[in-house]
């Protein structure tokens, strides 16, 4: 009898289930300047929510984007749970509709944080929790036609919403789209926003960002170098300034809690923004979260002379 001679296999996996098969339907068909210009446009949306959700919900608010990939839709949609909030999004410019997805104990924990509520229930949501969200969405779809419009203004419309995931047809199941997720960390809540475009929708916008990305990353290596890349993380001085005024030593000796300092500064003149001492720009003073802030309001002149902090 032939003797069968063992296999060794070379490594160490004790767990398969990581393992997945590759889909060779879906090839990775965008190219690295696309894939690079839609992150860095979705970038841009999660920065410019930060501030429309913080001022919306009152709280410091973090976005970034998590993933960016190619899918099949009934892949993706399988992959959601039983109950989302998508909102059908429409637009001239594009070759079909997309969609935003606000998976359900997200779209939960959005409804609580509009109605300040803190149930943290578990529960179905409703036509009321839709129609709730609904009232956001014209701010996000300025956000994303806002960060898409140096590249393809989109014009982008709400068309309409659908809670079950199952029952969404964006296109067919077999078709490939592009999927970004984003997170937003509101206090202790964890919000996910996900992004669903069919490639065949924004093949347009792909050929604009492989084309401007190009531009860019020549752009980019004559203008940034390592040196001035370096120089930008440094951390510089700034303080808001009034102009200097001359008063008495005696009268300045003699200052007493309750004392009006007369400065001879017209009231209308406004503030400095000084960077490492010198004068940079107008502000007008103003507060944000409970926090000292200033508006920029123009350009100071290079001759203010602006030199006492107040």
């Amino acid at each position: 009898m032939t003797k069968r001679t063992k296999l060794v296999f070379v490594g160490n996996r004790r767990n398969n289930s990581a393992v997945v098969p590759y889909d060779f339907g879906v090839p990775q068909r965008l190219s690295r300047e696309a894939a690079s210009g839609l992150r860095r446009i979705h970038e841009d949306i999660a920065r410019d929510l930060e501030q429309l959700l913080g001022n919306v919900f009152e709280s410091d608010v973090r976005g970034s984007v998590v993933t960016q990939e190619q899918n099949r839709y009934q892949k993706f949609i399988d992959g959601l749970p039983s109950q989302a909030f998508h909102a059908i999004i429409a637009s001239d410019a594009l070759a079909g509709e997309c969609e935003i997805v606000f998976p359900g104990p997200t779209a939960l924990r959005l409804v609580d944080r509009i109605l300040k509520t803190s149930t943290g229930a578990a529960r179905d949501l409703t036509l009321i929790d839709a129609h709730l969200i609904e009232d956001l969405l014209p701010r996000f779809l300025a956000s994303i036609a806002g960060a898409f419009a140096p590249y393809h203004p989109l014009g982008l419309n709400f068309a309409r919403s659908e809670l079950n995931s199952q029952l969404v047809k964006l296109v067919p199941g077999d078709d490939v789209v592009v999927v970004l997720e984003l997170l937003f960390t509101i206090g202790e809540d964890d919000l996910t926003m996900v992004l669903c475009y069919p490639q065949k929708s924004i093949v347009p916008i792909l050929a604009s960002l492989s084309d401007i990305e190009q531009a860019a990353t020549a752009e980019a290596l004559n203008r940034a170098s390592p040196i001035r890349r370096s120089i930008l993380r440094v951390s510089i001085p700034v303080s808001v300034q009034l102009p200097a005024t001359w008063l008495p030593a005696s009268a300045v000796d003699e200052l007493k809690v309750g004392d009006v300092l007369q400065t001879g500064v017209p009231a209308d003149t406004p503030p400095v923004l000084a960077i490492a001492g010198r004068p940079a720009l107008k502000v007008r003073p103003t507060t944000r979260r409970n926090k000292i802030a200033c508006a920029v309001v123009g350009k100071a002149p290079e001759d203010t002379p602006h030199r006492s902090s107040s």
